[in-house]
C-alpha cells in the first residue's frame, strides 16, 4: 500500500513538471519570438482536428500501463507551422482535454495526457520558432518542422516512459525493454507517418484553409490502417506461437511433463503476463501456472471457469495492480466433459485481432486434450508392454520370435536357462541352428525356414544345449505382425519337457519291469501249489519240504516287491513319519541277514558285529534298508559267494556295511544307482523294479543318515548305511565275534 502510494505521489509531481515545462515554454516562446499574429478564425477547425488526431488511438498495453499509439503529431504540425508556441499550447491542452473527456479519462491520469502534450507540444514549438526562417513554407522550414515534431516525438515518448517507471517502481530503460515491441512500428514508423501526413497537412493548408476539415478524412484511414496492422501483428503472433506450443506438446511423451514450457508459448502466443492451466482433481483441482511467481487466479473464480463450456473473455470489475485486469478462459473438453481450463490473464501489446483470440485459445486447449489423450494412450501401451514383457520374462516356458529372414528377435529368460545361451548369444542374428534342433525322428529341423517352406514346424523338437545336454521341448506355433508392420513373426512357445519324456520313459519301463517281477514269484508259488494239491499225498517229505521252501522264498520276495513299492509310494508323496525311537540296529540286521540265511541255503552270510549298536532311527525303516542292501547284494552276486555283513558304532554314528563280490558297479553308475527304476546295464543277474537302493537312501535321509557305495566293477560292491548313533554312559567294548548263518 505503502508503495502505490509513493508512486502515485511521484506521478503526481512529474504531471506538474510537465504542466510547469508547457507553460515555460509557452512564455519563453512568446517572450523571445513574439506573438505571431495569425487569424483565430481557423482555430476551431484546428481544435477539431487536434481532438480528432487524438482520439483515433491504437493502444499498447504494458503491464497496468497503456501507450496510445495516434495520429495527433500529423494534425499538431500544420498549427506548430501556423502559431507561435503560446497558442500551441494552449490549443494542444484544449482538445487533448475534449479527448480524455470523451474517452472518460479522468483523475491523475487524463490530467497527465493533458499536461505530457501540452509540455511536447509547447518544446517542440520554442523549436521550430528558434529554427524557422519567415513564415512561408520553405524547404528550411519544412526541415525545422521535421526537427520540432522530432522533438516533439521524444519529449511524448520520455513522458509516457518515465510516468510509467514512475507508476510501477520500474527503471526507465526496463520500461523502454517492455516497450521494445511497438518502439518500431509505433515510435517509429508510426513517427514518420506522423510526419509525412503532418507535413502534407501544412502544404495543403498554405495552399487553402477551405479544405482543412478534409484531414479528418486521412485521419480516419491512417487509424484504420493502424488498427489493420495492430490486428495483422497480433493475429501473426497468435499462429506462430500457436504452432510453437503444439510442437511443445506433441515433441513429449508425456505432456505433463512439457506443461510448464507449453504454457510459456501460450503466454508469448498471447503477449500476456501470466498464463495457467487447471485440471479438475476430484473436488478440486490442481494447477500449472508461469511464471510460477504470478498471484493465483481466486479459487472462486477458478471453480466458475471450470464450469465454461465454450471459450470467454472476463473483465476486472477493479483495478488492482497485483491481480488481474482480463482474462481468456477456454474450457478443456474431452468426451463432452470438462476436465480442466487454460487461462491467459494481463494481456500486453498492440491491441486487436479480439475477435480470433478466443479461437486459438480454443485450439490450444483442443491440443491439450489431445496431448493428453494421447499420453494416456501411450501410456496404456506403454503399461500393457511393460505387462507383456514380465508375462514374457517370468513365464516357465521358454518364449522366442523369428523374423521372416530367420533372424531371432526376442528371447526371454526360461529360453536362457533352458538352452544355457543368453539373448546376447542369439537375437539379431540367425542363431536357432546353435541349439541344432531334430524332430522324433532324429532329422534335423531348419527352423530359420519357416516362412520359405511355409510349414508348421514339428511339435517336439530335441535340442543341444551350451552345456551338451539333450532336451526335449514341446512347441506351440502362432505367426503375427512384424513389429516394424512389413510382413510376419514367428511366435514360438517352447516347455520343456525333458522330465516328463523320461519320467514317461521310466514309467513305461516300469511298468515292464513291475510285471515282470510280480509274475517271476507267481509262477512258481502257482506251480507248487497246484502240485501240492494234486500229488502232496505221494510226495516225498524232502519233496514236499522243497515245495515249501520255495513257495515261501518267492511269497517273501513278492512281499518285497510290494513293500517297495508301497515305500516308493509314500516317499513320493511325503507321507514318511520321522525316526521317532531307540533302535538297536545290530539286532535289526541281524534279524534281516537270518531271514535271508534261511531262503538262500546255498550262500553263506557272515555278520561281524561287537554287540548292540543303538541309533536314533525307526524300526522299520531300518529293517527296509537293511533288507534292501542285503537283497541287492544277494542279486548282483553269485550264489556260491559269501555276502558280508558289519556293524559297528564309532563317532557317534552306527554303520552297518554290506559286502558283496559280485560283478561291482562301474564308476559313472556309482550315483546313478540311487535313481528311482534304475538299475546297472549290462549285468547277467539283473533282476528287480530298479527301487531297492532309491528307497534305503531316502529312508536314510530321512532318519538324518545316508547310505554310500564304493564298488569297482569285477570286485565286488560295499553298500554303508550310516545313522546318527544313542550315546551311551558307559562305553563297553567286547571282543568282535563272528557268526556265520548256514542253511538248517
Amino acid at each position: 500500500m505503502g508503495r502505490r502510494t509513493s508512486a502515485a505521489g511521484a506521478v503526481i509531481v512529474f504531471t506538474a513538471l510537465l504542466a510547469s515545462v508547457a507553460l515555460g515554454a509557452a512564455a519563453v516562446d512568446a517572450a523571445v519570438f513574439g506573438l505571431r499574429a495569425m487569424s483565430p478564425t481557423w482555430l476551431p477547425v484546428w481544435a477539431v482536428v487536434l481532438c480528432a488526431g487524438a482520439s483515433f488511438q491504437i493502444r499498447f498495453r504494458y503491464r497496468d500501463d497503456v501507450e496510445a499509439l495516434d495520429l495527433f503529431e500529423a494534425a499538431l504540425m500544420p498549427v506548430l507551422f501556423l502559431y507561435g508556441a503560446w497558442i500551441v499550447v494552449a490549443v494542444v491542452a484544449g482538445s487533448n482535454l475534449v479527448a480524455e473527456l470523451l474517452r472518460r479519462n479522468t483523475g491523475v491520469k487524463g490530467v497527465f495526457n493533458v499536461s505530457q502534450w501540452a509540455a511536447a507540444a509547447g518544446v517542440g514549438g520554442v523549436v521550430y520558432s528558434a529554427l524557422r526562417h519567415g513564415n512561408a513554407l520553405s524547404a528550411h522550414n519544412v526541415a525545422a518542422l521535421a526537427v520540432s515534431l522530432v522533438v516533439v516525438l521524444a519529449v511524448n515518448h520520455f513522458a509516457v516512459a518515465a510516468v510509467v517507471a514512475l507508476a510501477q517502481g520500474h527503471s526507465v530503460r526496463s520500461v523502454l525493454s517492455g516497450f521494445g515491441a511497438v518502439i518500431v512500428p509505433g515510435w517509429i514508423i508510426g513517427g514518420g507517418l506522423n510526419l509525412a501526413f503532418g507535413l502534407i497537412f501544412v502544404a495543403a493548408s498554405q495552399w487553402s484553409m477551405a479544405i482543412t476539415p478534409l484531414f479528418l478524412a486521412p485521419l480516419a484511414a491512417l487509424n484504420w490502417a493502424g488498427a489493420a496492422f495492430a490486428a495483422a501483428r497480433a493475429d501473426e503472433v497468435r499462429l506462430q506461437a500457436l504452432h510453437s506450443a503444439s510442437a511443445v506438446l506433441s515433441a513429449a511423451v508425456d505432456p505433463l511433463d512439457a506443461m510448464d514450457a507449453f504454457l510459456d508459448e501460450v503466454r508469448a502466443c498471447f503477449e500476456a503476463e501470466g498464463a495457467e492451466i487447471s485440471f479438475v482433481q476430484g473436488d478440486g483441482y490442481v494447477t500449472h501456472r508461469v511464471p510460477a511467481s504470478q498471484r493465483e487466479l481466486a479459487p472462486a473464480l477458478v471453480l466458475s471457469l471450470l464450469t465454461l463450456t465454450d471459450p470467454a473473455r472476463l473483465k476486472a470489475q477493479s483495478t488492482n495492480p497485483e491481480g488481474w485486469r482480463d482474462c481468456l478462459a477456454a474450457p478443456l473438453i474431452d468426451d463432452g466433459v470438462t476436465i480442466g481450463v487454460l487461462c491467459t490473464y494481463n494481456r500486453t501489446g498492440l491491441e486487436g485481432f479480439e475477435d480470433g483470440e478466443l479461437s486459438v485459445l480454443s485450439a490450444l486447449a483442443a491440443d491439450v486434450v489431445a496431448a493428453l489423450q494421447r499420453g494416456a494412450l501411450v501410456q496404456r501401451v506403454v503399461e500393457e508392454r511393460r505387462k507383456l514383457r514380465d508375462i514374457v520374462g517370468q513365464a516357465s516356458d521358454g518364449i522366442f520370435t523369428m523374423s521372416i529372414a530367420g533372424t531371432v528377435s526376442s528371447w526371454n529368460p526360461a529360453m536362457e536357462e533352458i538352452t544355457g545361451y543368453c539373448a546376447d548369444d542369439v537375437v539379431g542374428r540367425a542363431a536357432f541352428g546353435l541349439v541344432r534342433p531334430r524332430d522324433i525322428e532324429g532329422g534335423d529341423v531348419m527352423l530359420e525356414r519357416w516362412a520359405v517352406d511355409d510349414v508348421t514346424p514339428p511339435a517336439d523338437l530335441q535340442i543341444l544345449t551350451m552345456a551338451g545336454e539333450r532336451r526335449w521341448l514341446s512347441c506351440s506355433y502362432s505367426r503375427a505382425a512384424a513389429a516394424d508392420g512389413i510382413g510376419q513373426s514367428l511366435i514360438v512357445i517352447a516347455r520343456d519337457v525333458t522330465k516328463l519324456r523320461e519320467v514317461e520313459r521310466l514309467r513305461e519301463e516300469f511298468v515292464a519291469i513291475a510285471s515282470h517281477e510280480l509274475r517271476t514269484p507267481l509262477s512258481p508259488i502257482k506251480g507248487w501249489a497246484s502240485t501240492l494239491l494234486q500229488y502232496g499225498d505221494t510226495m516225498e517229505p524232502e519233496e514236499r519240504k522243497a515245495a515249501m521252501e520255495s513257495i515261501l522264498r518267492q511269497s517273501q520276495r513278492l512281499e518285497r516287491l510290494i513293500v517297495n513299492l508301497l515305500e516308493a509310494s509314500k516317499i513320493e508323496h511325503g507321507m514318511f513319519d520321522a525316526a521317532d525311537g531307540e533302535v538297536d540296529v545290530a539286532a535289526v540286521t541281524e534279524r534281516v541277514v537270518g531271514d535271508f540265511a534261511k531262503t538262500s541255503p546255498d550262500r553263506a552270510f557272515e555278520v561281524t558285529t561287537t554287540g548292540p549298536a543303538w541309533a536314533h532311527a525307526k524300526e522299520l525303516a531300518v529293517e527296509t534298508v537293511v533288507t534292501n542292501l542285503v537283497s541287492n547284494a544277494v542279486k548282483y552276486s553269485e550264489d556260491a559267494e559269501s555276502i558280508e555283513v558289519s556293524i559297528c558304532e564309532s563317532d557317534g554314528r552306527v554303520r552297518v556295511a554290506v559286502t558283496d563280490h559280485g560283478c561291482g558297479i562301474p564308476a559313472h553308475e556309482l550315483e546313478r544307482v540311487f535313481e528311482r527304476f534304475h538299475r546297472v546295464r549290462d549285468t547277467t543277474t539283473q533282476t528287480g523294479t530298479g527301487l531297492g537302493l532309491y528307497i534305503a537312501r531316502r529312508l536314510a535321509t530321512e532318519m538324518d543318515g545316508s547310505v554310500a557305495v564304493e564298488s569297482s566293477p569285477g570286485r565286488g560292491s560295499t553298500f554303508v548305511l550310516d545313522l546318527p548313533a544313542i550315546p551311551t554312559v558307559v562305553d563297553v567294548r567286547p571282543e568282535p565275534h563272528i557268526i556265520e548263518l548256514e542253511a538248517g
